[in-house]
């Protein structure tokens, strides 16, 4: 048995614990309180994906319409550009590149220009440019004209075919 003065001093403990312990959540309380009356700010905060677009080269073939040369197509850099070989090309030889164009990426492409580059040995034209709209995961098709005019003498003629891509603007 605890002897009466322990005891009194156990009660008075006790009761310093509760009243501390009142003090605190009182206290936390009215801080809160504080907090709510004198801030009166409401935000919202978010992160908005648009996607990606990635229009790229697929399914490309040359044909060569009873043409003596021959030719193949490469593609490079994960089909962003591709390379077109033909050999024992001669004058009048008329070739014809059908190609592919795919959107692999989620959001719509729209054509910015066309544009094709060569020499005078060579005359290209679109028989049958792509679609100016291609919505993701989609692709349209293409035909590029290849005629040559004059053969040179190191057997090289070249040529350059660029699409521009953009997103399209959505209001």
């Amino acid at each position: 048995m605890l002897n009466p003065r322990r005891r009194k001093k156990a009660r008075r403990y006790l009761y310093y614990q509760i009243l501390l312990s009142l003090v605190v959540i009182l206290f936390l309380g009215s801080v809160g309180v504080g907090y709510a009356a004198w801030n009166d700010l409401l935000s919202i905060e978010g992160t908005v994906s648009t996607g990606y677009i990635e229009p790229v080269f697929c399914d490309v073939e040359l044909c060569s319409n009873g043409c003596k040369g021959s030719g193949q197509v490469y593609l490079f850099q994960q089909g962003k550009r591709l390379y077109v070989d033909i050999i024992d090309a001669e004058h009048g030889d008329v070739y014809f590149l059908n190609f592919k164009v795919k959107n692999e990426g989620t959001v719509p492409v729209e054509t910015e220009s066309l544009v094709l580059c060569s020499g005078d040995a060579l005359d290209i034209k679109f028989i049958h440019e792509p679609e100016s709209i291609i919505d993701g995961q989609d692709f349209t098709e293409g035909t590029i004209r290849i005629k040559v005019l004059k053969v040179k003498e190191d057997c090289t003629n070249a040529f350059m075919a660029q699409l521009f891509f953009r997103q399209i603007t959505v209001l």
